[in-house]
């Protein structure tokens, strides 16, 4: 699926953490998407369907990626999208450029969209054959993301002894937990407080696994779409230093939250970071990003955009 000769797929961070960049693995950026989503999608079109449905916000690189796949895959792409449609938003905008078609609905209306009687009112109302979850999130995504492990382990050539990502919904780190070796330990941050991650984690993890996993406490601030300004600083610096672009909804979050961990020996650890794409999270911070030191975000926003296939 992917192609490991790029340049500076994986690159060190300190002396402990190296970033393994699945950002970098596909054009458009879309990081741990590609593998929830391109399984999914094949399947759903062997099996006959031809229009999808599936839910996100405003600023989801879940719909962006979405809308990329579904258009590679000759599918028709429908979102249930929480917000108005005055609100405007760069990544979903550039999802519609896709071919992504837009259906708006209320917050209250959102929040039923793990209800199956609500959903297949949403399937018939607007002419779609079958769903993926929010964020793609599935035991079929769970499968698919074990490729990471083994990406990471033929990159490295050595198998490191920690693998660190942020989590979200769960099922990109049930799936690298899968992937991983016996004797890895697999260190999931939580971006957002959830009572139940913990537990589909526990779900989606073969019974078989011999990698170690746990959970950090959740990073801070504990919600998506919740910043502070030294979350922001830290992006910046970071990508004036490395070079490494950190979206401030899941990775930035995640990575800060990683070195300031007290179960992880910086000093004796050997670990990497998997960055899981996400990039169009720093355009919904923009605003913030360029009060913070303008002529580094300039850059920054400006690299996103070119990475997620924006026209001038």
């Amino acid at each position: 699926m992917t192609e490991l000769s790029k340049a500076g797929v994986l690159i060190e961070f300190n002396d402990s953490i190296r970033i393994f960049r699945t950002d970098l693995l596909t054009s458009k950026s879309c990081g741990n998407k590609q593998f929830k989503l391109t399984s999914n999608l094949q399947q759903l079109k062997q099996s006959g369907v031809g229009r999808v449905l599936t839910f996100g916000g405003l600023w989801s690189n879940h719909l962006h990626a979405f809308a990329i796949a579904c258009e590679d895959q000759g599918l028709e792409a429908v979102a249930v999208v929480r917000g108005e449609p005055t609100q405007d938003s760069l990544l979903l905008n550039n999802a519609i450029k896709h071919g992504l078609k837009v259906s708006y609905v209320s917050r209250s209306d959102y929040r039923k969209r793990h209800d199956e009687d609500y959903v297949d009112e949403l399937l018939h109302k607007l002419d779609c054959d079958a769903h993926l979850p929010e964020g793609g999130s599935n035991a079929i995504a769970v499968t698919a993301c074990a490729e990471i492990s083994s990406l990471v382990i033929a990159c490295c050539g050595r198998p490191p002894a920690i693998l660190a990502l942020a989590v979200g919904t769960g099922a990109t780190m049930a799936g690298v937990v899968n992937g991983a070796l016996a004797g890895q330990k697999v260190i999931g941050v939580p971006v957002v407080q959830d009572r139940q991650v913990k537990s589909c984690i526990s779900e989606w993890v073969c019974p078989h696994s011999k990698a170690e996993w746990m959970l950090s406490q959740p990073a801070d601030p504990p919600r998506y779409g919740k910043v502070d300004q030294a979350l922001l600083e830290f992006v910046l610096q970071t990508y004036h230093d490395t070079g490494v672009i950190l979206d401030p909804v899941y990775n930035a979050k995640a990575l800060r939250s990683l070195l300031k961990f007290r179960g992880f020996d910086h000093a004796g650890e050997d670990c990497v970071f998997i960055h899981t794409g996400g990039l169009g999270g720093c355009l919904g911070f923009a605003d913030e990003l360029m009060r913070v030191d303008g002529p580094i975000a300039a850059q920054l926003l400006g690299e996103v955009k070119q990475i997620l296939g924006f026209a001038d």
